[in-house]
This record gives C-alpha cells, structure tokens and sequence, in this order.
C-alpha cells in the first residue's frame, strides 16, 4: 500500500493544523495524535504545554533551551533547540567556529523529514508548469514512491530536487555538506551521532552541474572531490555523489537554515529548468 492510514491519518491532522492557522481545536487534534506516535516535543509544543528547556529525559537534547514559534529566535545561542511550528521539526542551532559560539551558522534539524510531513507538503504545494527541453526519467513527486512505509520513519527513494522542493516549500534549504561538518565539529560525541539515524544517507545540497551530494554517518569525513577526480565510482553504498535523478535506496534528507540568510522569501524563478513544475507556494506561517 503506497500511502498507510497512519501516514493519512498524521499528514490530515498537520494540514488541517496548517491550512486553519493553527486554531485551538485542530492544534488539540494534532497534539494528541503526535504523543500517540511518539512525537513528545513536538506534541508538548503544539498543545502549549512546553516549558522553556527539552523535556525528553534519556534524550541527548534534554534540557536544552527551548524556543518555539513560526519564526526563527532572535535571542537564541548555540546548542538550543527551535521547535518549528511550521514544520514540527526540532532544530538545533549550530556556530560556524566551535571555539566561537557567537558566530551562529546555520539551524539543523535534529532529524530527517518524515513521511507524515512530506505528505502533507504534496497535498499542500502549489506548481505552475514549465517547459523542459526533456522529460524526466521518473514520475516526479510519486506518493506511490515516495510515500511507502511507516507514517513515523524518514521519506526514503526520493531525488535531490524532491528534497529540495520540500525543504523549500517550508522556506528553507537540504541541509549542506558543510552545515554537517560544522554540526559535528561543536557537538559531543554523543549528540553528534544522536543526529544519525536509520537510514544512515541524506542529501546534502548540489556538488557540480548534473552531480548531487550525499552525504553518511561513514563518509562524513571525506572529501567528495577524491570521488569527483578518481577514474572509477565506489560501491553505491559509500558514494558521495549522485545525477541529479538519483533515488537511491534509502536516502532521505533534513531541512537547515543559514543563520545569515534566514527563512527563504515567497518562491521565484529557481533556475531548476530541467524541472517541468515549479514550486510557487510556502508553507503558511
């Protein structure tokens, strides 16, 4: 089955949480379906009932200071956690340098994009068609595809401009090769590879014309470029980098946000002219 009643169920309640501005009764709905699944943070946020640090005894991100809204934090520092309300994805904020927290970079989320949450993104987007001298070689935006499995699991299979499109549509970018790197140099340890989960590969960003990043908790530490000039490409399961039509198994993404640039301005022309639809909404904040 392409698209579980669990997946339904999570993705309809998001929306109608989004689609009514966050009314009362659709935000309660919402809330008690996230704690159902597991959701802890994101629930307590939804309902209201979140304090000022993470509440998530065991968890890596207990006791960080917690920021919520639809809108990045102004007073925010490194290491605390924003949970997005647009999103409902926890973010942790990271430094550009670890030996200078000041020079905040980029937001992270702490965890890919769930299925629940991309759903909702394909019932909610808006595309207005465009020409493209090729067609492309699969069915873009496939829930058939990209919506198979559990509700509460990554969305896996998808391409780097479907991860990209997703990111954008809630104003923000795939998060990048170097935001990973500056993430792993200021964590612990133990937060650092709490940020790794299964599966294991995530998309991050363009490297050259026609080649995407990808980027593991086993080739974090290369450089892509050894695997741009070597005659021969590795075994798929430790490649860095794709065409731009790759879906390779078990691939999924994260959102990021430049601490400089902030949450992305209303869509224009994104310069994707190999894509035949272009994304011309947000998701509502």
């Amino acid at each position: 089955m392409a698209c579980t009643a669990a997946t339904a169920a999570l993705s309809d309640l998001f929306t109608a949480y989004l689609t009514s501005g966050r009314a009362p009764r659709a935000s309660a709905d919402l809330a008690r379906a996230l704690a159902d699944a597991g959701y802890r943070l994101e629930a307590a946020v939804v309902s209201g009932a979140a304090g000022a640090t993470v509440d998530l005894p065991g968890s890596v991100w207990h006791g960080r200071r917690l920021w919520s809204g639809s809108r990045l934090p102004d007073a925010a520092g490194a290491g605390d956690v924003w949970l997005d309300t647009c999103q409902l994805s926890p973010m942790l904020l990271v430094p550009r340098d670890a030996a200078d927290a000041a020079n905040l970079y980029a937001w992270i989320d702490t965890r890919p994009i769930h299925r629940w949450q991309y759903a909702t993104f394909l019932a909610m987007a808006a595309f207005a068609p465009r020409p493209v001298q090729l067609d492309p070689p699969l069915t873009l935006l496939d829930p058939t595809r990209l919506l198979r499995g559990s509700a509460t699991e990554p969305v896996t299979d998808l391409t780097p401009d479907e991860a990209r499109l997703c990111a954008n549509w809630f104003a923000k970018a795939v998060c990048t090769l170097f935001a990973w790197h500056v993430a792993h140099t200021f964590l612990p340890e133990t937060a650092r590879w709490a940020l790794w989960q299964t599966p294991a590969r995530e998309w991050a960003g363009g490297y050259a014309e026609g080649l995407e990043l990808a980027v593991s908790s086993t080739t974090i530490e290369q450089d892509p470029a050894l695997e741009a000039e070597a005659d021969d490409w590795p075994p798929e399961a430790e490649r860095m980098l794709f065409g731009e039509w790759a879906h390779a198994p078990g691939t999924t993404f994260r959102t990021c946000v430049l601490v400089p640039l902030g949450l992305l301005p209303e869509p224009g022309e994104d310069g994707a002219w190999h894509l035949p639809r272009r994304l011309v909404s947000r998701a509502p904040r």
